[in-house]
């Protein structure tokens, strides 16, 4: 089943098949749902407590299957409220 871009926004981290630990080291840092990750750096992720490179392997690997990815480097600007199509931090794929 295909769901629109500003639907994938919305899902929750504790429904993705990603580790019990990467999911509680998030939500400490109230990072819950796709659109929360998406307004992080991989950089600002590896800051988090009890947060690695495996979980951001995992992360990054889930976010590719739902057309997202995670800007490198730096401070990544907060997602708008309103999905639009001009993300200059983030990739969407989509098909």
């Amino acid at each position: 089943m295909l769901i629109n871009p500003s639907e994938r926004l919305e899902i929750r981290l504790a429904d993705l098949p990603i580790s019990t630990r990467t999911k509680h080291a998030l939500a400490h840092d109230n990072i819950l749902t796709v659109r929360d990750l998406l307004g992080h750096s991989e950089q600002e992720l590896l800051r988090t407590p009890d947060f690695g490179r495996k979980g951001l392997a995992q992360l990054k690997q889930e976010l590719a299957s739902l057309g997202f990815q995670l800007t490198p480097f730096g401070e990544a600007k907060p997602l708008p409220s309103s999905f639009g199509l001009d993300f200059d931090f983030i990739h969407c794929d989509m098909t």
